[in-house]
């Protein structure tokens, strides 16, 4: 008989040989080879399992379909589903943009040194830090997006996206055209551009264009006005920005800045209008050599020198920042896929940990198989081979499943994910990011298998006397179940957590009433009807008065900047008789609207009067209305109306007096509150892009194609777009927040059931290896209520210790949620109570129905039976 020490020292060897096996598979790969004593083999080098073995395995297996399909599903669907995150997650957040060395590509900011706030900076305030600095090699600038119209010269008039950039665009980025030049009078020179001359993306080229070869040099119609076609950017090619860019992505058309960047400025320093905006997006690429931290120095000094020399010029108060292009655009989302990458990862986890319960049990099941063959000669490296055969079979299946899982489950989560997260970047496939998944699965799922598998070899090789303990192996189920426990309260209270952020998001008053009202929006850009804002404006004034005759109309206005749009103007403001030098640093948010569209929005007006409607058209003096927030910050507990405040507008400064206030309104975020809203009429500001909002009673689509209709009728060159409910818009502004909590309560539904899976699984097995012992135990006396509370108090003290071990790994992780948490702490009582009950009342399920079964056992049937 040998010796427990000779079973280790053996036992040692053979996780050496298993462990070799392993990395000659990795290394080598499998290959089919003749041996001259076993015909075909499948093999590695000196050490071959044979194609037998794998029968074997497979037959194995389908002896216990139950076992196979359980362990299968569970790793392929989790390693699906991860695979499935991380393409989105690598596409939108990982990856860098797809531009040459996009790590030297940084943005250019103002920063507001009191409140934080970030700024876009001016075009010759950039002219300046490029030509006063080394540090950059070259400096692009993109002074606006609108909207427009597209066609051709005898095709139907399409909406499109126009960007505005000065010269060095494409080659400070590195992008190079598919087809054509981009622009080589104008975006890649720095010489005087053609206005006449655009680039196009891929997207307006194969939807419009149908893919035409010979698009460069055709004329297209751009705003009802010729152009000629360029070139065509690659159809990977995408404008990265932050949300806080203020501007609209992704682009259609580009078009080269017309007026050089000095020349942008207005005579009083600052960001006047709308359609004639000095401020841009800046990007620039470091210079050879040149760090981040350099960069940063220098074009300070430079902004410090411009703010010295010209004092009255707005820059008071404000600093430069420079930041890196990938990190500063996907800040915004970098929080949310955190939370998913450690979600899916913890799903994994517990994928992993219940396929290892599985094989434990099934390894118990099999040891009086592994005690006849080693009784008939084999030894123990041939059970460890056999065990790696039917493990690397599992691995193998799983993966097939998980590659199915994993292209179906990403079309689902492209089709869920909010445009923000999609629009950084395709999801796709990523090759290397698989083969590390499925490594990793099978590493993670071999190790599993091959502990249990040392485990029997001993257990076998000592004679049995292992076997009917069980004790080791029981404790090794119980530590994983336990662990799936801890796993499953992490994720539960992550979904509780963003459960109740979603329900703070939804009582939420963005300062208007959504409900019963549709909006869209027009861009009035045709050359021979809308050039002054006079005949904007009476446009306008046509369209809303058509409107309102619609049936069930109640009311209808304009605004230029949908709230919750993505639409950024701010501009610095001040009391009457305070010169621009005196403002300080406040900034305000500015909306231009008609008569009509507080009704219309359902904006209650707190005091005062709204805009009239002779206001829509006539411009006899400065009227503004503002929100209860400037109201107070104006007047600080006072009486707001009949005072007066100045702005720069239309080129200068301007004096307007208060004539009503009006609810505050969320204009970017529901989950914060923004910035004090100053309102003019919308003849004082007759942008060329516009909203509409109508309010109705009925059928809201049934109003949309009347909408339609009566703009048809009006202005068939006019693009109509982003018609939708406002309630869709609201519902955008929540969608990253209802995205994560989608997937953050399906990764916790599974991991509770896997773990409550488990904890069944551990204690009904023990139930049926106990069945001698509780069958003597109420031979003596015990009730069988007493074998009951014995079994299900086992069981709860168990998921206790799990339920402790997950509450004190959430501690640890439960700030790592916060940016994605509105009107909730990543600690809140209430919410970890919550979760942690979940969690017990699904492992008191778990327990409770062995602990019946228990009960219910016939002394004299468990005692013939054991």
């Amino acid at each position: 008989m040998r010796s427990i020490v000779d079973a280790r020292r053996e036992e040692g060897r053979d996780l050496l040989w298993v462990l070799l096996e392993c990395a000659s598979i990795v290394v080598s790969g499998l290959r089919l080879r003749w041996s001259r004593w076993g015909g075909l083999r499948l093999g590695v080098g000196a050490s071959a399992v044979t194609v037998g073995r794998w029968r074997a395995a497979l037959r194995q297996l389908r002896r216990a379909p139950v076992f196979a399909v359980g362990a299968v599903a569970t790793l392929g669907v989790a390693a699906g589903t991860g695979a499935a995150v991380f393409g989105l997650v690598q596409g939108a957040w990982l990856r860098p943009p797809d531009y040459e060395r996009p790590s030297e590509l940084v943005f250019l900011w103002h920063t507001d040194e009191e409140t934080g706030e970030r700024l876009r900076p001016s075009g010759p305030d950039v002219a300046a830090i490029r030509d006063g600095t080394g540090a950059f090699s070259s400096l692009a600038f993109i002074n606006g997006v609108t909207d427009g119209s597209f066609a051709q010269a005898t095709g139907p008039v399409g909406h499109v996206r126009i960007a505005t950039a000065a010269p060095g665009l494409f080659r400070t980025l590195g992008v190079a055209p598919a087809l054509g030049r981009s622009l080589a009078i104008g975006l890649d020179l720095e010489e005087a551009p053609a206005a006449e001359r655009v680039v196009i993306s891929d997207g307006l080229w194969q939807s419009a264009l149908g893919a035409d070869p010979d698009v460069v040099g055709a004329t297209v119609l751009l705003n009802g006005s010729p152009v000629i076609v360029e070139g065509v950017l690659p159809a990977g090619f995408r404008l990265v920005l932050p949300p806080d860019a203020g501007l609209a992505i992704p682009v259609d058309v580009w078009v080269p800045l017309a007026d050089p960047l000095e020349t942008l400025r207005r005579a009083d320093g600052r960001q006047t209008d709308r359609d004639s905006d000095n401020s841009g997006v800046a990007i620039a690429r470091l210079a050879p050599g040149v760090t981040l931290t350099e960069a940063r120095s220098e074009a300070q000094a430079v902004w410090q020198r411009m703010a010295a020399d010209f004092p009255g010029a707005g820059r008071g108060g404000l600093a430069i920042s420079v930041r890196p292009l990938h990190a500063d655009a996907t800040a915004h989302v970098r929080g949310l896929f955190r939370a998913l990458l450690t979600g899916v990862a913890l799903l994994f986890l517990i994928a992993c940990l219940n396929v290892s319960t599985l094989v434990l049990a099934r390894g118990l099941q099999r040891r009086p198989e592994f005690t006849v063959r080693r009784a008939l000669g084999a030894h123990s490296r041939d059970l460890l081979r056999q065990l790696s055969a039917e493990t690397g079979l599992l691995v193998l299946l799983a993966g097939v499943l998980g590659v199915a899982v994993a292209s179906a489950s990403g079309r689902v989560l492209v089709a869920w994910a909010p445009a923000e997260l999609t629009g950084l970047a395709p999801w796709s496939w990523d090759p290397v990011a698989l083969v590390g998944a499925a490594a990793t699965a099978g590493l993670l799922l071999l190790g599993f298998g091959i502990a249990p598998a040392l485990r029997l070899g001993r257990a076998a090789d000592l004679d049995g006397r292992d076997l009917r303990r069980g004790s080791v192996s029981g404790g090794a189920r119980r530590v994983l179940v336990l662990c799936e426990v801890a796993v499953s309260v992490v994720l539960v209270l992550a979904a509780g957590l963003l459960f109740r952020t979603a329900l703070e998001l939804r009582g939420v008053r963005p300062g208007f009433d959504p409900e019963g009202a549709v909006s869209f929006s027009v861009s009035l850009r045709a050359p021979d009807r809308f050039q002054g804002p006079g005949d904007r404006a009476r446009f306008v004034r046509g369209v809303t008065d058509a409107v309102s005759t619609l049936p069930g109309v109640s009311a209808a206005g304009v605004i230029v900047g949908l709230p919750l749009g993505g639409d950024r103007w701010s501009q610095p403001w001040g009391e009457r008789g305070t010169p621009p030098d005196e403002w300080g640093n406040g900034r305000a948010d500015f909306r231009a609207v008609s008569s009509g569209y507080f009704e219309a929005m359902g904006v209650a007006l707190r005091a005062g009067r709204a805009f009239s409607s002779d206001e829509d058209l006539r411009e006899e003096r400065r009227v503004a209305v503002v929100d209860v927030s400037l109201a107070e910050e104006l007047v600080r507990g006072g009486r707001a109306l009949g005072h007066s405040i100045t702005f720069p507008l239309d080129g200068s400064v301007v004096e307007a007096e208060i004539v009503g206030i009006v609810e505050h309104v969320r204009h970017h975020d529901l989950d914060a509150d923004g910035a004090p809203t100053i309102y003019v009429p919308y003849r004082q500001e007759a942008s060329r892009d516009a909203s509409f909002v109508v309010r109705a009673q009925g059928d809201l689509d049934e109003l949309a194609g009347q909408l339609r209709g009566v703009l048809e009728r009006m202005a068939p060159e006019v693009p109509v777009y982003g018609m939708a409910p406002l309630t869709a818009t609201v519902g955008r502004a929540q969608a990253p927040t209802r995205f994560a909590l989608t997937l953050m309560v399906l990764f916790a539904a599974f991991g509770v059931l896997a773990s409550a899976a488990g904890l069944y699984g551990v204690l009904a097995f023990d139930v049926t290896r106990r069945t001698g012992e509780i069958g003597l135990r109420m031979a003596l006396g015990a009730s069988a209520g007493a074998v009951q509370r014995h079994t299900l108090i086992d069981g709860l003290r168990f998921a206790l210790a799990g339920v402790v071990a997950g509450v004190f790994a959430a501690w640890v992780l439960a700030p790592g949620l916060e940016p994605l948490l509105f009107g909730v702490g990543s600690r809140d009582a209430a919410t970890w109570a919550g979760s942690v009950l979940v969690v017990l009342v699904v492992a008191f399920l778990s327990s409770w129905l062995p602990s019946r079964r228990a009960s219910r056992l016939s002394p004299s049937t468990a005692l013939r039976g054991s």
